[in-house]
């Protein structure tokens, strides 16, 4: 726990209350990276951890750096230090008045990012923080037998009111009412994708301030990542040796069959597809299958053999269970996974190191990955507008499957800022590229031509470089020759 943060994870072993049995007794509950949250003073906060313990309860994920309930502790950090420094530690004593004054504190709230100073919230990020602190209060006012605490005529005059139901999920317009809240919730186009220009400048950062081969190997990979798969950073945590190395077994033996009868043209892939564990949702179990060009497979396969090399020469145990991002530094946790946060720190040397100052994110790479993915599945289904779109998802549930399972929503609602972004980047396309999978197979191509050049100015072996740049063309020709026979 830093000076200005007021939470710590519990070690990985720790253990909560769960049950009691008449004849086994209490049961515990696992517990590891459950936040603990304190006063500003260093004291236990109990309103706020009972709060998180009863989430946990629920199921809420508590992952170190990453879930929901890290995501809660840090949003509710405000409102403890107001009520520390205000209200004598009480949150039962905050006012209507109060509550306004924090909610427009947040809106004020400014964060150096890159050497500029920039509001630290946007619209929608108030209104997610400030319906957390919501939740948290009504939770104390049951606490402590005031149920009405937070109500229409409640100390806090909100209420929280649910539009309806779809399959038993919230639709839009469920949530917290308070006059502090109007309007609160920016347009579709609040989330800024990632820009070529900005990847680009990435990865020349990623080359020249890298130390050594591997660590700019590590940071190239960990960029294709994100710009192709649309990765979550817990998701780039999960993800193990063993996926890439499953990926690349399907697509030797999709294309290069042995033992058995060629495949009939039209079946030929025309991609590698990967699959990992998925983030919010019920288990290790569930995963998500994006397909990845060939181009960036083998890319990705190389680097598993140079990091297969590297903990070899550190003693460290490698398998398909070895992380593919694994923390190579001293310590206990030494070859195991990074934590989420460390590619929120990766993006950011690399922002800072390129001089880009608007944000730049694993999250923002994310939200690129996304709309290019729309905008392939607009052109492969001839849609011509967002009314189209939308009658897509309601009419085909094919096409609904598919659509979750590449960027990973569970509703569309998630989707809407996306869609509406996607079609004002396809407004402005000179040509249209119809053949979806080929144009997949271009982008890898010229990521790789790119990671080409990026080496030789590195002062890397040029030869060594040349032979990647040749094997990432004759995967993408052999990618073409497969797609041509369809």
């Amino acid at each position: 726990m830093t000076r200005q943060q007021l939470y710590d994870f519990a070690p990985g072993r720790f253990k909560v209350f769960g049950a009691f049995a008449s004849e086994a007794g209490i049961q515990f509950c696992s517990a590891g990276t459950l936040p603990r949250v304190k006063w500003p003073d260093g004291h236990w906060c109990l309103e706020v951890n009972l709060f998180l313990l009863s989430l946990l309860h629920k199921g809420r994920t508590h992952d170190p750096r990453g879930g929901t309930l890290g995501t809660y502790a840090s949003q509710l950090s405000d409102l403890i230090r107001f009520c520390f420094a205000k209200k004598s530690k009480s949150f039962c004593a905050i006012t209507d008045g109060d509550f306004s004054l924090c909610v427009e504190r947040l809106r004020k709230k400014n964060k150096r990012r890159n050497g500029a100073l920039n509001k630290a919230n946007n619209r929608t990020t108030v209104l997610a923080i400030a319906s957390v602190w919501l939740d948290f209060l009504s939770f104390v006012g049951e606490l402590v037998g005031r149920p009405n605490f937070v109500s229409k005529t409640g100390s806090i005059r909100a209420y929280y009111e649910t539009a309806g139901s779809n399959r038993g999920r919230r639709e839009r317009g469920s949530g917290w009412r308070h006059t502090s809240l109007v309007g609160s919730r920016d347009p579709y186009n609040y989330r800024s994708a990632l820009s070529d220009r900005h990847l680009r400048d990435l990865r020349e950062a990623a080359v020249r301030i890298s130390r050594s081969r591997f660590k700019r190997r590590r940071r190239l990979v960990m960029l294709e990542l994100f710009d192709t798969v649309g990765l979550r950073r817990i998701e780039a945590g999960w993800m193990k040796v063993g996926a890439v190395r499953a990926a690349v077994r399907e697509w030797n033996a999709a294309v290069n069959p042995v033992g058995a009868p060629a495949p009939a043209p039209d079946s030929k892939p025309t991609h590698a597809t990967i699959s990992f564990r998925k983030a919010k949702s019920n288990g290790p179990e569930d995963t998500r299958e994006v397909p990845i060009s060939s181009v960036t497979l083998r890319y990705l396969d190389e680097y598993v053999s140079s990091l297969k090399r590297l903990m070899s020469r550190l003693r460290l145990p490698f398998s398909d269970e070895t992380p593919l991002f694994p923390n190579l530094g001293q310590g206990d946790s030494r070859g195991e996974a990074v934590q989420p946060g460390y590619f929120t720190l990766e993006f950011h040397l690399l922002a800072k190191a390129a001089g880009i100052t608007v944000p730049c994110s694993p999250h923002t790479a994310r939200h690129r990955y996304i709309v290019k993915e729309l905008i392939r599945l607009i052109l492969s289904h001839n849609i011509e507008n967002t009314d189209d779109f939308r009658r897509a998802l309601l009419d085909s549930k094919v096409f609904v499957t598919k659509l979750r399972q590449l960027t990973g929503h569970a509703s569309e609602e998630g989707l809407k800022p996306y869609i509406q972004q996607a079609f004002e980047e396809l407004a402005n396309l000179k040509s249209v590229l119809r053949r979806v999978d080929a144009h997949r197979g271009v982008e890898a191509l010229e990521a790789a031509r790119e990671r080409f050049w990026l080496s030789l100015d590195g002062a890397e072996d040029p030869m060594q470089a040349g032979i990647e740049l040749a094997k990432a063309v004759e995967a993408y020709q052999s990618a073409v020759v497969v797609f041509s026979d369809r």
